[in-house]
């Protein structure tokens, strides 16, 4: 009964550590965790509302992906959904493409917003929309590409 006992015993000391050897190298096993989605070109935020007369406003185009150490163009248009009228509710002060600069992850975008002949209660919504990089091969976000201002008439 003791050598039984003893094999037991030296069976459990010998494979447990490697047991727990093979476990313990699964739980703090070093794992990449490197963002493995395409390149995208996104709004920082998709929508914003500002009063009539807020001057400028401005927006960040963002780069969801590493950074890249060449300068990136990202072009956007006015969507003709819009009902805000360049010069009269709006002046977008950056023109298209705006720049990420190499080894950064956003741009700046303004917009300026005057006083306008909007009454109370009446809005206007500009609407952005991000268009593809074909030569870098990046393509605008299907979820954030899209940013829309929505200016109130006080």
């Amino acid at each position: 009964m003791k050598i039984k006992n003893i094999h037991i015993k030296l069976m459990i000391i010998v494979l447990l550590p490697l047991f727990l050897g093979g476990c313990l190298n699964e739980l703090f096993e070093k794992r990449d965790r490197t963002l493995r989605v395409p390149a995208q070109l996104a709004f920082s935020h998709t929508d914003l509302i500002v009063d009539e007369g807020a001057g400028d406003v401005t927006i960040d185009v963002q780069l969801i992906a590493r950074q890249m150490d060449t300068d990136l163009s990202a072009s956007f248009v006015v969507d003709g959904a819009s009902t805000a009228s360049a010069g009269t509710h709006y002046t977008i002060s950056t023109p298209s493409p705006v720049t990420i600069a190499a080894n950064s992850s956003t741009a700046p975008l303004t917009v300026n917003v005057p006083d306008g002949p909007l009454t109370a209660g009446n809005n206007v919504q500009l609407i952005l929309v991000l268009q593809d990089n074909s030569q870098a091969g990046v393509e605008a976000s299907e979820t954030q590409g899209t940013f829309t201002l929505t200016i109130r008439g006080s």
